[in-house]
Order: structure tokens, then sequence, then C-alpha cells
């Protein structure tokens, strides 16, 4: 019988592969697709323990001419550790992403994980090429590790980015939850491998290439013995054992083995994954030499494996057993001191300090410090929410005597308020608020649950801990400005006009008291009370103390909150927006956008870019507002599964689309789109711009449906709560039906309408025109208004109150009529306001006057030479399923015109109806393809 396997052996052994042809040209064919047509494949390689999955990857890898590979890979102590198993990857992303980086995990790193997530991906984006992404047991991944290998896969399958994924596993509800989410990802370009028990001639092959001198005989019976498991087939070749035993194979060798060797043994165990020989020494206390003394003795056993000076435990089968056959005191001890080794080598890195935190639960000591530590680290919300929530455990636990006690407290429910897990903050605030001792503290404490509860918008709950933080006997002014600021907030919830004013007042002037103390404690409170203030002004529409607030909240936030610096600045420019400045709005909202992308902050990236991109669409900057949206469509698609982007989805590309597209397919998904959010404030204002492009755009044909969108958008608007919303939507709304007839509703609702605030430009201006269609007003009027819209910067509805004048001159002055459409459709044509454009040709074909325009869809296969570009336009509405009078609205042509075009298309293409017409239009898209 041969020796047993050395370190050296080991590794021969494990470098061939037999018996896996299959299923390694399946696995190697997947990752070269990718390499010839630069798109995302994604593969699942599962089967039992022993079956040779990872001895698979690696082959893979040997075979594979990419330009970049990372390897991914879980271990079972380390599965609730937060970014445990993507601690290599990020290193290989951060080297290449070069300076400027933020996923080197150290320092001052403030992120989110989803922020993490995002820089992961423009790091491998920014690298260009072709990627190959190992995965080895992902049933021991951690969450955070493995939802960012997800974001990584589903944000590469939405750009098309070429990036395979081989993922390797066992067969466990996680893992197989991982895999159908490649499949749904990857559909077609999805291989799910499985490794069965090796065939009768493989194994034989193994056993004896492992033990020449087998016979064939002897060689079937032990694949017979082993079922087939590579594996036990090596253990069977090598140790001389007779049967599949785990715990023969290892208390043989570990009995026979000295209290080195076996000491060294139960730390490999514990620590469960591939450790180099001197991080061992520094774990165990021992010098170089006894270190490598012992694991040459636990090599040669053929329980451990050395490569490279890096040693691991032969096999996690072998792992598990020798954690189920140690003496759980030892266990602990090896807990212990790994506790200590990883607190004193992890200083700074939340992995380290979490995996100390694990080893000090298992080895039972103390944890109370060690948690404390996690939550004040600035890496702290890379622990993501499972981490929050041991966190929360500990603190329920601890000894409430201590003064450590409450300040876990303390930070934990800090840490989950910026996780957005605000019932646990709450828990833990309400639980201080009984546990304080000092009134101040317990003041503080119920302040901070009540802030929880309305972010839960538990409005009465809120209110009792409101009235607990007022009863605390504390002259601190920090509370007074707290409870100043959350009142103002309550009250701004509940939409109490009346008080919402004075209480965010005095929060104001409680934190200007203060003057410029720098201390965390008071800045905070001056932060909190501006962004109660600011919250108020947006309310009660006051656009002028909205921008001063939004100023100074900047000024103050900078170098203490970068999110609340990015939103002041975003604010802001909504501010100068309102007040008529939208040329001044557009580089302060450029400003907020560039500064969340360099900071990786999605959400704030959404909304900053969100209203940058609605500048550049009022600025008549078309092109780069779809650009605009075109890269956070990508960001809100990766996004998707972990925070809210309804704000987003809601308008912006639908506004883009009225005017540089299909305008009816643009006013049908605005309605889908605010349909589909449970949010008031962005779902009223869908409702909103759908009726205003119906009422604008086909007044006699939509007069229901923008009725009905008008009612929508009021309905959100009381619910809303929100003054400004109120007045914008009853504004707009009442134009809305003054343009498809209802002139006295539209007046009734103007009515019940709060008015907008004088200065508040834009809104006294929609309210100008709004009264324009109510009262008939004289026609120049609208000439003026279309002035007055450009000097704020607002390009397009300029374009359209100018197309409104144009037209009610048509009756009463064709020539200054025709003067004024020739001019709209010159400025919308060079900006790309096609919608504009086809109305203002529409109108003048009306009189008469004979208009061109080269067709940039001119169809180039079938079709060609037969159609003319407008015909073509006809056809593909009337193949999708127009009607003539929507194919005529949709074009702005009569719908005798619509006939006649169709008539002559049916004639020229031979076709009978339109189910022929349809199929012609289909096959010449499938050529053009």
């Amino acid at each position: 019988m041969p020796e047993r396997l050395s370190g050296g052996y080991a590794a021969e052994v494990a470098s061939r592969l037999l018996g896996r042809d299959e299923e390694l040209g399946r696995l190697v064919g997947l990752a070269g697709s990718v390499a010839r047509r630069l798109q995302p494949a994604a593969a699942f390689l599962h089967g039992e323990p022993g079956s040779g999955k990872t001895r698979l990857l690696r082959e893979v890898d040997t075979r594979l001419e990419v330009d970049h590979r990372f390897w991914v890979v879980g271990y079972q102590p380390e599965s609730g550790v937060a970014l445990a198993a993507a601690g290599e990857l990020l290193a290989g992303l951060d080297r290449l992403a070069g300076t400027g980086s933020v996923l080197t995990l150290s320092g001052s790193l403030d992120l989110t994980p989803v922020g993490l997530f995002e820089a992961a991906h423009q790091a491998l984006v920014g690298a260009g090429g072709v990627t190959v992404l190992f995965i080895d047991d992902v049933q021991w991944i951690d969450d955070t590790s493995l939802a960012l290998l997800h974001y990584l896969a589903r944000a590469a399958f939405s750009a098309h980015q070429p990036l395979v994924v081989v993922a390797a596993a066992r067969e466990t509800p996680r893992a197989w939850g991982f895999a159908q989410a490649l499949h749904r990802l990857a559909g077609e370009d999805f291989a799910a491998v499985r490794l069965d028990p090796l065939g009768r001639e493989a194994g034989e092959l193994l056993a004896r290439d492992i033990d020449p001198t087998l016979s064939v005989a002897a060689a079937a019976d032990l694949w017979r013995r082993a079922q087939g498991s590579p594996f036990w087939i090596e253990v069977l070749a090598a140790s001389g054992i007779g049967e599949v035993d785990l715990a023969a194979f290892v208390s043989g060798p570990i009995r026979a083995l000295g209290a080195d060797p076996a000491a060294l043994m139960r730390t490999l165990a514990v620590v469960g994954r591939p450790v180099v020989e001197r991080e061992l020494a520094a774990m165990m206390g021992w010098s170089k030499t006894r270190i490598h003394q012992a694991v040459e003795q636990a090599t040669t056993a053929g329980l451990a494996t050395e490569v490279d000076g890096v040693v691991s435990v032969v096999h996690d089968l072998v792992r598990a057993a020798l954690i189920e056959h140690a003496a759980p005191d030892r266990l602990r001890r090896v807990h212990g001191r790994l506790a200590r080794w990883y607190e004193a080598e992890g200083k700074g890195d939340i992995r380290m300090a979490a995996a100390a935190l694990g080893h000090r639960i298992e080895a039972g000591l103390p944890v109370t410090e060690s948690a404390l530590a996690i939550s004040r680290s600035p890496q702290r919300r890379l622990v993501g929410s499972k981490g929050v929530r041991l966190l929360a455990a500990i603190a329920g636990r601890a000894d409430h005597s201590r003064p450590a006690a409450a300040e876990l407290n303390r930070q934990v429910a800090r840490l989950a308020g910026e996780l957005g897990e605000h019932e646990i903050e709450f828990g833990l605030e309400a639980e201080l608020v009984e546990l304080e001792a000092d009134p101040t503290d317990i003041a503080d404490a119920a302040l901070r649950a009540a802030s929880a509860l309305l972010e839960l918008e538990r409005l009465d709950e809120a209110r009792t801990y409101l009235e607990r933080a007022r009863a605390s006997p504390t002259d601190d002014p920090l509370v007074a400005i707290g409870l100043a600021a959350q009142g103002a907030n309550l009250a701004r919830w509940e939409g109490a006009v009346e008080s919402v004013r004075p209480l965010a007042a005095a929060a104001l002037e409680g934190s200007r008291q203060l003057g410029a103390a720098a201390e965390p404690r008071a800045r905070g409170a001056r932060v909190a009370a501006l962004l109660a203030a600011a919250d108020v002004a947006v309310f009660v529409d006051d656009p002028v103390t909205m921008l001063e607030l939004n100023d100074e909240l900047a000024h103050f936030a900078a170098g203490f909150d970068e999110r609340v610096h990015i939103r002041a600045l975003a604010e802001g420019a909504l501010a100068l927006r309102l007040l008529g400045r939208t040329g001044d709005a557009e580089p302060r909202a450029r400003r907020a956008w560039d500064q969340a992308r360099r900071a990786v902050f999605p959400q704030a990236t959404l909304e900053s870019g969100a209203i940058l991109g609605t500048m550049l669409w009022s600025l008549g900057r078309l092109g780069e507002a779809r650009q605009i949206w075109t890269e956070l469509q990508g960001l809100g698609m990766r996004l998707a599964e972990l925070v809210p982007a309804q704000g987003l989805m809601t308008v912006l590309p639908h506004m883009i689309e009225l005017e540089a597209g299909d305008w009816r397919a643009a006013a049908a998904t605005l309605g889908d789109a605010a349909a589909a959010s449970d949010l008031a404030h962005y779902s009223l204002h869908g409702h909103m711009e759908r009726a205003a492009a119906l009422a604008r755009l086909d007044p006699d044909g939509a007069a229901r449906d923008a009725a009905d969108a008008v009612e929508a958008s009021v309905v959100d608007a009381e619910r809303a709560g929100c003054l400004r919303c109120r007045a914008e939507t009853g504004i707009r709304g009442a134009e809305a039906l003054a343009r498809v007839g209802d002139r006295k509703g539209g007046r009734a609702l103007l009515k019940g309408t709060p008015p907008p605030h004088p200065d508040s430009a834009l809104l006294q201006w929609w309210l100008r025109r709004a009264r324009c269609f109510l009262e008939l007003a004289p026609l120049e009027q609208l000439a003026s208004l279309a002035d007055e819209a450009e000097a704020q910067g607002l390009v397009i509805e300029a374009l359209r109150t100018r197309l409104d004048f144009a037209r009610s001159l048509l009756e009463q002055d064709r020539g200054r009529a025709s003067e004024e459409l020739w001019r709209v459709g010159s400025a919308a044509e060079p900006i790309g306001a096609i919608t504009i454009q086809r109305a203002a040709e529409q109108a003048l074909r009306s009189i008469g006057v004979r208009t061109w325009r080269r067709g940039s869809d001119r169809p180039t296969a079938v079709l060609a030479g037969s159609l003319t570009a407008r015909e073509w336009e006809v056809a593909r509405l009337a193949a999708a399923g127009a009607s003539n009078p929507e194919i005529a609205a949709s074009l702005f042509l009569s719908r005798k015109t619509v006939e006649r075009h169709l008539s002559n298309i049916l004639a020229k293409l031979g076709a009978r109806n339109r189910t022929e017409l349809a199929a012609l239009v289909a096959t010449e898209g499938a050529s053009r393809e």
C-alpha cells in the first residue's frame, strides 16, 4: 500500500481530471462563446460533496484565455461575515479601478453595500475586455458577497457586458436560489451542469492512478465502495481504510499524530479556509519552525495540503469530521485564540472585526466591546441588514448596568437608521428611553424613536414619543431644537399647515443660536433643523426660503454628511427652477449629480440625475437629457431589487419621449407608470403630464382620458398633502380641462386650488397660461407668455406656447400664423422636439402651406423604393394596430389624409388588408435587424 498523500502528491492528483470531459467541454465552450459574441453567459455546476466541483472549476480556469479572471470562494465559518468571500474580488477590482477607488475596504470608507456594489460594477466595466468570475461553494458565501455577485451578474446582462459567471455548489436551497437567479438573467445563455458519480472506467482509472499496484478487480471494488465519488476513491486508494467512513479516515491519523499536528488541524478546521503558514504561526503563537513541522506531519497523514506556503484541510468533508469529533472545550479555546488574533490584525477592517466577533460568540467570551467597535466603524454600513440584526441582538442581551451597553444601543440604533431598518432603530431607541437615567439622554432617545416611527408612518406612536421627550425635565437647547424639528415633520405628515411653519421656524431659530458650534451633536441638530425647515418650505410652496435654506444646509452638511450635502444642492436646483431660473439651476443640479456619482451614492445619483434630466428637458437639450436617462436607466435596473427608483421611473423618460418620439405611446406609459407607483408625490406628476399631453395634442379624441388623468392627479395631490403639489396640479389640471372644452370644470378646479406663492415664477407662469384658456384671453397674451418662458429657460414650454399662439391666429391672420408656425418648426427641429415640429407642420398644411421634412426612419429592405417616408410611418402604426383616428393624432394628420395614405400603401404593396400589411411590415423589420 502506498504512502498516505503528501502535500505535493495531493496537489499533483488534484491537477488531474478524469471522467469529466463532457462537463469540461460544456463549460469551456460556454466561456468561449462569451469571448466570441461579447455577450454575457452563466453556468451552475452542482453535485454532492466530494464530486469534484472545485477540481473541475480549476481545470476550466486553465483552459480559458480571457482578459480578467476572479475567484470568489465561500467558507462555512465565514458565512456570517459580510463580504468575507468577496475580499479577493474587491482587491482585484480595486487594482483595476486605480487611483481614487473606494473598494479597498479600509480607511474612512463610508459606503452602503449597494454603493460598494455599484463601485465594483464600474470598476469591472472600466477594465474592459472579457471577464470570467468563478464562484465556488455558493452555499457558504455570506449574504453581502452573494448580493454583490448577483448585482454584478444582473448589471452585466442588462448592459450586455462580456462576463461569464461559473458558479459551483452543493445542492442546497440557498445555492439553487442563486442558480435560478442566474438562469432568469441569462435565459438561453445559461448552462446547468451536474457532476454525477464517476463511471466505472473513469473510477478504476483514478484509483489505479493513485495506487498503481491495484489490480483491475481491486480498482473496480474500490470504485463500488466509493459509489463513484472522486473524493472517496482517492481516500480509499491512498489511506488504506476499508470503508467509506469519515470518522475512521480522520480519527486514525489524528490519534497517530502528535499534539502539535492535532492542534494545527483543529485550528485549520475552525478557521475553515486556506491560511498562509506565517499567519498560522501568529494565530497559534508558535514559531515558524514549529508550525512548519506540524504542517509537514499533517500533510503526510493526508489530512492537509500545502501549496506555496498556503495550508488547508484536504477537503471540506474532512474539516466537518474534525469539528464533529473535537472536544468542545478545545474548540472554544481555538475560537478564543482566533478572536484575539483577528482583533490584533484587523484594525480598520470590518470583515476581520466581524470574524473576531463570531469567534468570541463561539468561545463564550464577552462581545459587547467588539460589537461596539463594529457599530462605530466608518465601514459599519457594510454589515448590511443581517449584521445589524446580530448587533441588535447582542445589544438586547448586554448588561445595561454598564455604560458600554447603553452606548452599543445608541450606535446600533444609529446604524439601523442609516440602513433603513427603522423597526430595529425604533426598538433600540425605545429601550433606551426606559434605560437612560439622564433626562437629556431620555429626551434624545425619545426624539430618535419618534423619528424612526415617522419613517414607518406610525404617526400616533410618533406623537406619543414626542410627548415623552417634551415631558423629560431638561433645559438642553438641543432637545428643544429636536422637539421643534420633529414636531414640524409630524405636522407636515399630518398636513397641519397652521402648525408646520411655526415649528420649523422655532427649530431653525434655536439651531442658529448655537452659532458655529462644531461638536457633532450640535452640528447634527443644526442639520436636522435645516432639513425640517427646508422640507416645510417645499410643503408650503415658498421657493425663496427653499433656496436660502438649502444653501445654508449645503454649507453645514459639507464635510459632515455628504448625502445631505448632495440633497441640498439638488433641492436648491429645484428651488431655482421654481423661481424662474432654470438656466442657473442646471449647473447646480449637475454638481449634485457629479458628486453623487463620484461618491458612489446610487440613490442620490438617481434622484439628482432625474432633477438634472428635467432641467435639461426644460432647456430643450433633449439629447443630453436622453443621455442622462440612459445612464439612470441602467443604474435603476441594477438597483431594482435593492432600492426604490419610483420618482425616476414615473416621469422623466416619458417626458423625453413625448417630445422626441411617439407622443401617444409616451402618454400611455405615463399613465401606466403613475398607476404602478404607490408614492403620491410621484404618481401625481405622471397623471398630470399625461393629462397635459392628451389635452394639448388630441383635445377632441382624448377628452375623456385627459379628464380622468386630471382627476387622478388631483386625488394624488390631496393624498400627498403638499401645498405646492396641490397648486401645480390644480393649475395645470384646470388648463387641461379648458383645452378639452370643459372650461366650467377647469374654473371650478382652479377656484379650489391653493394660490401659488408670489415668488414662484414657474407656477405663476402656468397660472397665467391656464387663465388664457379658461377665460379666452387676448391672443397676444400667449405670445407674451412664450417670451417669458424663454426668459425663464423653459424652452420646451416656450415652443408649446408659441405653437398655441400660432394656431390661434389661423382664423384671423393666416400670413402671420404661417410665419409663427415656420418659426416654431424651425426652432423645434434642431433640438429634436419632433412632436412640436410635426404639430407645426400639420397646422401649416391646414392652411395650404406645403411642408417637407426628411424622414429619418425610411424603410431599407422589402419596402424600400415603394413607400414615401410619411407612408412608412403610417404603415408602421397601422400594422401595430392603431386606428385611423389614432394614427392621425400621432402624426398630426387629418383622418382623410390617413385614409388616403393607407389606400396608396395597400395599392403599392399589393396588400388586401391591414393583416397582410402587418405581415409585410414585420418582414421589413426583421430584415433591418
